[in-house]
C-alpha cells in the first residue's frame, strides 16, 4: 500500500511543520485522564497509524481513512469543536481532504479504478467537482443552506428576516432594526459598525419594565433559552475599617477563579432591566446527582442533571459563564458549534421541588437547532450508559479530594477565607437562597 503511505507522509509533513496541531491530538495518559477513554470506545492517533501502515495492517484505503477520522472524531467528541484540540482535528481533516485529492487519480492509475482495493474509498463513478472551502473547518459536499447568523446568537427561523447581500447569512429584523425596503443591506461583519446586543422585546413585566431578547454581563451576552453558570450565594470578606457593615456578596467580578462545580446550573426564560438600569434574568434551576434525594443504588450518567421546578430572579452579575444542556438524543448525535466539552450536560430527568420523585422528560421546551452552521454532528453517534453513582466510594472519594483542594486553595487567597469557613460550618445549599418567585406576567402592547 505504497500510496497509503504517500498520502500518509504528505499528511504527516503537514503536521511537522505544525506541530502545536500534532501535540493536541496525542492521545492523553491514562491515569490521569481515564475518563477519556471511558467515553470514547476507540481511541488511536497519528502514532498507532503509522504503525498500522508499517507493519501492513490496512489492507484497503478505506480502512486506513475511517481511522485517521476516527481519531479526528474523537478530539470533537471529548474536548468539543471550538476547543483547541476540535480546532486543530478540523483543520487537520481539511488538509487530509486535500491531500486525498491530489493522490487519488495517481492511486486510480496504479491499481486500476475498478480494483475492490478501492472500494470506499474513491466513488466508481464519475466524482462531482469538488470546490475546496473552508466553512467552520469542514471539508465538504454539500447542498447551499440558508445560514442564520443574528446578532442576538439564536438561531430561530422565525419573524421578519433580512439577508446580507455579501456574505448572504440571514438575520432577524427585530434584532437588526434593519429597514426591510433597503436594496443591499449588509451584516455587521460585512459593513463594520456599532451593534447594540441588548435586544428588547415588545413586551412588559407588570412594572412596566420591558423584557429583552438578550443582555450583557460585562463581555457576556446572554440570552433567552441560554443555560448558565450561577454563583452561589458566597459573602466577601468583611471590611476591617468597619466589622459591623453587612459584607457584599461575590459576584462574577469579584469572585476569582471559579469551581464551575460549585456554581448551579440555570436555564435562562427571560431578562429585564428595572428603572435603576440593574439586570436581571428570570428561569428554572438543575441538579446534580448529589444534590438529589435517591436510593444508594440508583445510576446516572457521569454529566446528568435533572430539571427541578425551582424559579428565581437572579442579577445578573451572578452569571459566572455558558454551558450547555441537552436532551439524551442531541447529546449523542453531537454538539452546539459554540460549546466546550466539559460544560456539556445531559438531561433526561425531571425532579420534584423536594428533589425526591423523579420523571422522564416526554418533550424538552428548548430544542437545539441541529442546522450544519449551528451543530457539528459526529461520525458515529455516542454511546452513553449510567455508570455514576454518587455513594460509590470511588465517586465519594473523587468529591472529598476536590473539597480538599478547595480548602487548601481557600488558605493561599485571603479573598476567599470567609467563603471557605461558611461551606466548612453550615450544611452546603442545595441552591442559591431560593425566592420561588412566580413568572413576571406579562402584557404585550399591540
Amino acid at each position: 500500500m505504497f500510496r497509503i503511505f504517500r498520502i500518509y507522509l504528505i499528511f504527516r509533513n503537514f503536521n511537522e511543520r505544525s506541530q502545536p496541531f500534532l501535540n493536541r491530538l496525542a492521545l492523553p495518559n491514562k491515569k490521569k485522564v481515564p475518563l477519556y477513554y471511558e467515553r470514547i470506545p476507540k481511541p488511536i492517533d497519528l502514532p498507532h497509524i503509522q504503525s498500522n501502515i508499517e507493519q501492513g495492517t490496512y489492507k484497503q484505503p478505506k480502512v486506513f481513512e475511517d481511522d485517521l477520522l476516527i481519531m479526528f472524531s474523537n478530539a470533537v467528541k471529548y474536548y468539543g469543536i471550538s476547543s483547541p484540540e476540535g480546532v486543530a482535528s478540523e483543520k487537520l481533516k481539511e488538509h487530509y481532504y486535500i491531500c486525498k485529492q491530489r493522490q487519488v487519480e495517481k492511486l486510480i492509475a496504479y491499481v486500476g479504478e475498478q480494483n475492490e482495493l478501492l472500494r470506499g474509498f474513491v466513488p466508481k463513478t464519475e466524482p462531482v467537482p469538488v470546490v475546496v472551502t473552508k466553512k467552520r473547518g469542514k471539508f465538504k459536499q454539500e447542498q447551499v443552506e440558508d445560514i442564520i447568523r443574528c446578532i442576538c446568537g439564536l438561531f430561530k427561523d422565525e419573524g421578519l428576516m433580512i439577508q446580507c447581500s455579501k456574505c448572504l447569512v440571514w438575520q432577524h429584523i427585530e434584532c437588526t432594526k434593519a429597514d426591510p425596503a433597503v436594496e443591499n443591506y449588509l451584516c455587521e461583519k460585512c459593513e463594520p459598525r456599532k451593534v447594540d446586543y441588548e435586544i428588547t422585546l415588545n413586551e412588559f413585566t407588570e412594572e412596566g419594565y420591558q423584557y429583552y431578547i438578550s443582555l450583557l454581563r460585562g463581555n457576556l451576552q446572554i440570552r433567552q433559552t441560554d443555560t448558565v453558570y450561577v454563583l452561589r450565594d458566597i459573602p466577601m470578606s468583611p471590611d476591617p475599617n468597619d466589622p459591623k457593615v453587612q459584607p457584599r456578596k461575590h459576584t462574577y467580578e469579584t469572585i476569582g477563579k471559579v469551581d464551575y462545580a460549585e456554581c448551579d446550573i440555570f436555564r435562562v426564560e427571560s431578562l429585564w432591566k428595572d428603572k435603576e438600569g440593574r439586570r436581571f434574568v428570570y428561569g428554572h434551576h438543575y441538579l446534580r446527582p448529589h444534590e438529589t434525594y435517591h436510593e444508594p443504588t440508583r445510576r446516572f450518567y457521569p454529566n446528568e442533571v435533572m430539571r427541578v421546578p425551582l424559579y428565581e430572579v437572579i442579577p445578573i452579575e451572578l452569571v459566572i459563564d455558558r454551558c450547555w444542556v441537552l436532551d439524551p438524543t442531541t447529546f449523542c448525535k453531537g454538539r452546539p458549534v459554540d460549546s466546550s466539552e466539559p460544560h456539556v450536560y445531559i438531561c433526561e430527568l425531571r425532579v420534584d421541588k423536594s428533589a425526591r420523585l423523579f420523571s422522564k422528560i416526554s418533550r424538552h421546551t428548548h430544542p437545539v437547532c441541529m442546522k450544519s452552521y449551528a451543530f457539528h454532528k459526529f461520525e458515529e453517534k455516542l454511546k452513553i450508559s449510567k455508570t455514576f453513582a454518587p455513594h460509590d466510594l470511588g465517586s465519594l472519594a473523587h468529591l472529598l479530594a476536590a473539597k480538599d483542594n478547595r480548602k487548601k486553595g481557600s488558605k493561599k487567597d485571603d479573598s476567599n477565607s470567609v467563603a471557605s469557613s461558611a461551606s466548612n460550618t453550615t450544611p452546603k445549599k442545595m441552591t442559591p437562597v431560593m425566592q420561588l418567585l412566580p413568572p413576571p406576567p406579562k402584557k404585550r402592547v399591540h
